[in-house]
C-alpha cells in the first residue's frame, strides 16, 4: 500500500535551535512539526506535505518562481510586464534644465492658469515680473493658483522632462495645513520658469491665455 510505504519512509523532525551557525534546511527552520518530503537534491525522501513547511519557505519559493516567469521568454506577468514598463518610461524620459525662475504670493491672477509662452506677447499678457528671457532658445512656463484664503500657500516648479511627444511638468503646492496661522491676508500665489525652447507640447500648459485671467480681488496687489 502507498500509505504503508510512505510511513515507513524516515520521518524528519527540526532539531532545536542552539543558536550556532547551521546552513542545514532543519536549522533554517523547514519543518514546522515531524513530517516527510520528497527533495531529492538535499537527500530527503518522501512525500512532500504543504502543512508541514515553514512558512518563510513558501514565500521564499513563491519569489522564485515569479523570477523565472519574468525570466521567461513571452512572459505575460502583470508584475513583470509593468516592471518593464516603468523602467522604458524612465529610460525615455529627459530632464530639462529650468533655467531660472521666480515666484510671488500676490497678483491680480483670478483663476488658476497654466500657462506656456512661446512669444513676447504672450509673456506681456501676464505682467507678474521681469523674466529674463530669450524666446530664440528659450521659453516661459507661468503657473498661478489664483485666488486663496491665506498668503501661506503657493507653488513651485521643481522639475521639467520630456517624455515621448510631450514635456511634462512636476509642481510642489505649498500649504501650512493643519499649522495654519489666523489672520492671514488673501492672497495669489504664482512661479515663474524660463526652460529651453521646444516645439513639443507641455502638458498642462496651454498656449492661450484665458479672457479676464487677471482681475481685482481679495488677494491681489
Amino acid at each position: 500500500m502507498l500509505g504503508a510505504a510512505v510511513s515507513n519512509r524516515p520521518r524528519l523532525t527540526p532539531a532545536p535551535n542552539s543558536g550556532a551557525s547551521d546552513p542545514s534546511p532543519r536549522s533554517l527552520g523547514f519543518f514546522t512539526r515531524p513530517g516527510v518530503v520528497r527533495c531529492g537534491g538535499l537527500g530527503y525522501h518522501g512525500v512532500m506535505n504543504r502543512r508541514t513547511i515553514h512558512p518563510y519557505w513558501h514565500h521564499v519559493a513563491g519569489t522564485v518562481l515569479l523570477a523565472g516567469a519574468c525570466l521567461m521568454p513571452g512572459a505575460t506577468s502583470i508584475g513583470c510586464s509593468t516592471q518593464r514598463s516603468a523602467d522604458r518610461r524612465d529610460a525615455a524620459a529627459e530632464d530639462i534644465p529650468i533655467l531660472w525662475q521666480a515666484g510671488g504670493t500676490y497678483s491680480r491672477i483670478g483663476r488658476p492658469v497654466r500657462i506656456l509662452a512661446r512669444d513676447p506677447a504672450t509673456l506681456a499678457q501676464i505682467p507678474l515680473t521681469d523674466v529674463p528671457v530669450s524666446f530664440d532658445t528659450q521659453m516661459v512656463l507661468i503657473a498661478g493658483l489664483g485666488p486663496t484664503p491665506n498668503s501661506e500657500q503657493g507653488i513651485r516648479i521643481v522639475r521639467v522632462w520630456r517624455e515621448g511627444s510631450k514635456t511634462r511638468v512636476q509642481e510642489r503646492l505649498l500649504d501650512p495645513g493643519g499649522e495654519r496661522s489666523t489672520g492671514l491676508e488673501p492672497a495669489s500665489p504664482w512661479t515663474v520658469a524660463v526652460i529651453p525652447r521646444s516645439d513639443l507640447n507641455v502638458e498642462g500648459y496651454s498656449t492661450r491665455v484665458p479672457g479676464r485671467l487677471l482681475r481685482d480681488h481679495p488677494g491681489s496687489r
